[in-house]
């Protein structure tokens, strides 16, 4: 792990709730290869020490993920997308393999890998302004981290298409309501629910709670590792292709933010 990386990543362990925030506000919380690096190393261990009896994910100031960084992957230094890809996908399957429960607080935008993170947990908290949006082919790509398993099998493929095809933002709102987000709390008290959930987590019987998310998650693993093989495959062919190029060369041109 690079300590650039673990500066993008903020971990406390407060009375048995590991809470890991991605810290790099003024990308929107955007990840990067060093992010994705750090967030995959924490969950894969600090996250199953004996003392964590929850994991709450998050982001700093008002945004949970927008996505990956993809102005950051093209200053460099260069990693191929196959080592990205591997990198994310780390992450996503550490939070669906973790025994204990996993809470995403997610206020404001969820925005590509941010949606997939979000989906990965156990409990998804919304803030009242929060918005989920794949946007990936719209830059020329598809959706990765296990989307493209997840969001249909909450949605249904005709609604799911809606999101990984066109591109189209679902608010807070709308997500409760199709079952993707656990709750929707107002922005100033999103924290204080988290909090509170974590805590009657925390204070369940572990091994029941363990078993139990095992139970659910193990028949997803098969598919979710099918998903990410495929997504990751395909993926890696469009970050080399002329539309992904087109995109990224008009974003920058437009000095737009160019997440992913």
């Amino acid at each position: 792990m690079t300590a650039s990386g673990r500066d993008a990543i903020n971990v406390t362990l407060t009375d048995g709730v590991l809470r890991v925030t991605i810290n790099r506000p003024a990308r929107r919380n955007a990840v990067d290869f060093a992010t994705l690096d750090a967030l995959g190393e924490v969950l894969a261990t600090e996250a199953r020490a004996d003392e964590v009896r929850v994991v709450v994910l998050s982001g700093a100031d008002g945004s949970f993920c927008s996505g990956a960084d993809l102005a950051a992957a093209a200053e460099g230094p260069f990693h191929t997308p196959e080592e990205t890809m591997d990198k994310a996908n780390r992450a996503v399957r550490a939070v669906v393999t973790l025994d204990v429960p996993v809470i995403a607080e997610v206020a404001g935008a969820a925005v590509g890998y941010g949606v997939a993170l979000a989906l990965a947990s156990d409990f998804v908290l919304a803030s009242d302004d929060a918005y989920f949006l794949l946007a990936f082919t719209k830059n020329g790509l598809m959706p990765d981290g296990g989307a493209t398993l997840m969001v249909p099998a909450i949605l249904g493929r005709a609604k799911a298409n809606a999101l990984l095809l066109l591109g189209e933002r679902l608010p807070a709102a709308d997500a409760l309501r199709e079952g993707l987000v656990t709750a929707v709390h107002p922005r100033n008290s999103l924290q204080r629910h988290t909090e509170e959930l974590a805590e009657r987590l925390a204070s369940g019987p572990r091994r029941a709670q363990a078993l139990t998310k095992r139970a659910v998650t193990v028949p997803l693993v098969v598919q979710l590792d099918e998903a990410l093989a495929r997504e990751k495959e395909g993926q890696c062919e469009l970050l080399a292709g002329a539309e992904f190029a087109e995109a990224l060369t008009a974003r920058f041109e437009k000095r737009a933010p160019v997440f992913g």
